[in-house]
């Protein structure tokens, strides 16, 4: 399972859009959090990464994909899918609200 958050000043912008579709669709599922913002650094919204096209991108490539207002609701939804020997890869450059450690508590 791949979660992602775009965080960075370059994830969170369109540029990728379709890589990450290809990239992402080989995860057995997908959970997208909401594009980080930054009052420091705002994108534009023309500029922006939409979460929801890249669901729908992975959805319709076969691929399992949601998305989630942050790491509350991604923890949230995601525990109760897991299973024993599931592997969940949590990509972000920041804290991602401490999500990996939030997730190993959960099934402890």
């Amino acid at each position: 399972m791949a979660v992602f958050e775009p965080r960075s000043n370059s994830s969170r912008r369109a540029v990728f859009q379709q890589d990450y579709a290809r990239a992402l669709r080989a995860a057995d599922l997908v959970v997208l959090s909401a594009v980080y913002r930054k009052e420091n650094d705002a994108v534009a919204e023309s500029e922006m990464l939409s979460t929801d096209r890249l669901v729908a991108d992975l959805g319709s490539a076969g691929a399992a994909a949601w998305s989630a207002a942050g790491p509350d609701e991604i923890l949230e939804r995601l525990v109760p899918q897991l299973r024993s020997g599931d592997v969940v890869l949590c990509m972000s450059n920041g804290a991602f609200g401490n999500l990996p450690r939030r997730i190993v508590a959960a099934l402890s």
